[in-house]
């Protein structure tokens, strides 16, 4: 998808109308699975409804923790020579302690948006139109986006669980467009060339 030249209109704080274009996501993008047991967020003081939220569905978290379990009985079987281990309990209950907690993170992976706010699990929140920073880092081989609002508000997570929910993506992208465009945030260089932000830039990089 090629980069964007300009933000879209905003949308209306309570309708949502118009939904602003489809925005770039990661190569490596795929859909994902919401949680339906999960609710969003309530807004921000003074902010319209939420529009897009996303929380991971049971049984993602269940597969990743089946993953996980299994990496764990083929290392202890790798590291013993064979699966003699198997008769020894408490490292079963190793491994049960190790991959049970993805199972009870799950509302800590909610994310709500409106039409001009992010709100993250916990009291993380941005006004999304009124960005003064916008920084993309890396870590453990995944982009990490953290913005800071003018009030001084930040959130931060990763970028590719950001775009899980494609429609949340595009609003915040559009909020991070009208940020640039029209009230000069600062972005560093890794934020420009990872959000694909090049043809919006109005002022050089910061570090």
């Amino acid at each position: 998808m090629s980069a964007p030249t300009q933000p879209a209109p905003k949308p209306d704080s309570v309708t949502g109308q118009p939904r602003p274009p489809q925005a770039p996501v990661e190569a490596s993008w795929k859909p994902y699975d919401k949680a339906t047991d999960i609710d969003p967020d309530d807004p921000p003081p003074g902010k319209g409804p939420a529009l897009e939220w996303f929380a991971d569905a049971k049984r993602t978290m269940w597969g990743a923790a089946g993953f996980l379990f299994l990496l764990g009985v083929i290392f202890l079987s790798v590291k013993d020579g064979g699966i003699d281990w198997m008769g020894v309990w408490w490292l079963w209950l190793i491994l049960v302690v190790f991959t049970s907690p993805l199972l009870l993170v799950r509302r800590g992976t909610r994310m709500t948006v409106g039409a001009d706010w992010l709100r993250l699990a916990g009291d993380q929140w941005v006004d999304t139109y009124r960005l003064s920073t916008i920084r993309v880092t890396t870590g453990f081989g995944t982009y990490h986006l953290e913005l800071t609002d003018a009030a001084g508000n930040k959130a931060d997570t990763q970028v590719w669980y950001l775009q899980k929910n494609r429609k949340l993506w595009d609003l915040l992208y559009n909020g991070i467009l009208h940020s640039i465009v029209h009230h000069g945030a600062d972005v560093n260089r890794r934020a420009v060339e990872h959000l694909h932000l090049q043809a919006v830039i109005r002022k050089p990089p910061i570090t």
